[in-house]
Order: C-alpha cells, then structure tokens, then sequence
C-alpha cells in the first residue's frame, strides 16, 4: 500500500496518496515510512498540523531516526520557530553524522536568518557528504556573496550552474555576484541568460 501511495504521490495525485498513507497506518499502526510520507506530503501541502502529529507519532515509533528530526525541523521552520526547528535538525544529525537533507536543511534555516557563516558551515559540510549537490554549492555561493567573498561565491555558483544548469535562479544569481564585483557587462548577459532559459 505504502509503495502504491507513493507512486500516487509522485504522480501528483496527493489526495488518494494520503488516503492509501492513512490506510496503511490504521492496517499496521507502527508502520514507520508510511508515517514518515504522510507527514512530508502534509509539510508539502501546509497542514502543518497534521504533518506534526503523525511526524511525533513516527519519532515514538523509532527515536533514533535521523529522517524523523529532519521532517520535524521542516515543519518546525515552516511555522517560524527557529530555535526548536534547529534544534530538531541538529538532533538528527547527532543520530546520524551524515545526514545530508539534515545539513543542507540546516544551512537554509540559518540562511533565511542571515546566519551565513553559520549556514556556510553547513554546506561545507553536505558537500563532504555529496560533492556533486548543486543546491549546496548555489547557496554556499549566495552566502559568500553576502560576505563580500566575490571569489569564492563566483566559483560555488559557477559549480552549481555546471553540476545543474536548470537549477533555478543560478545565472541570475551569478549575475547579482558580478553585478557586485563591478562588471555589469556580465552581469548582463548573464540576467538577460536566465530570462532566455
């Protein structure tokens, strides 16, 4: 059931991927991924409150489950709590010293805070985890940016744009790095790159 619920899930069907999410919970109560999915397709959907019912029902199911935290964090931040979201997300890594989601999901947190070297550290070290996460060396890159780390945000973008060049956003973010080095010439062609894509 869990398995057909996610295929429904990623063709979109969301509404008949919880109903076979629910079903298999009340068919086997400690169903641990199918707690798991129901709770990230609630947190993707924003019933926030049901996503962090079943996410603490999953954690009671297996307490030292990375997965568990890092959902809980998620939902956490997506309610404005940021103390307990990063604590949710540092308690995942604890459990698992290579959680990358949790990592990567930190670095945003702290980000969004304009926490960045804080947030540098993290991507650093999903990119020990993943090298070839593109994600982690775009907003390492918008994080060195914010230093006035010209150098150093160019090459992570620039990263980012050869590990992913449809990843959103990344040549109009290269452009803003060199917009702030001074060459508008690049810049511009750059932003007028994106707009193209």
């Amino acid at each position: 059931i869990s398995n057909y619920a996610l295929i429904c899930e990623d063709k979109g069907e969301n509404d008949k991927a919880i109903k076979l999410y629910e079903k298999c919970a009340k068919i086997f109560p400690n169903h641990l991924y199918s707690k798991l999915n129901l709770s990230f397709l609630y947190y993707k959907l924003n019933h926030l409150k049901k996503a962090t019912l079943i996410i603490e029902e999953a954690i009671k199911i297996k307490p030292n489950l990375a997965n568990g935290y890092c959902i809980k964090g998620l939902i956490l931040k997506k309610l404005n709590k940021f103390e307990q979201s990063k604590l949710s997300l540092e308690k995942a890594i604890e459990l698992d010293r290579n959680h990358f989601d949790s990592y990567i999901n930190l670095g945003f947190l702290l980000k969004d805070y304009n926490k960045y070297s804080e947030a540098e550290e993290y991507y650093l070290k999903a990119l020990e985890i993943n090298s070839k996460s593109a994600i982690a060396h775009l907003n390492l890159g918008a994080c060195y940016k914010e230093k006035e780390d010209i150098d150093k945000a160019i090459f992570h973008t620039k990263m980012a744009i050869n590990l992913d060049n449809k990843l959103e956003n990344c040549n109009l973010n290269l452009a803003a790095i060199y917009n702030q080095k001074g060459d508008y010439k690049k810049s511009l062609l750059l932003a007028k790159k994106e707009l193209l894509l």
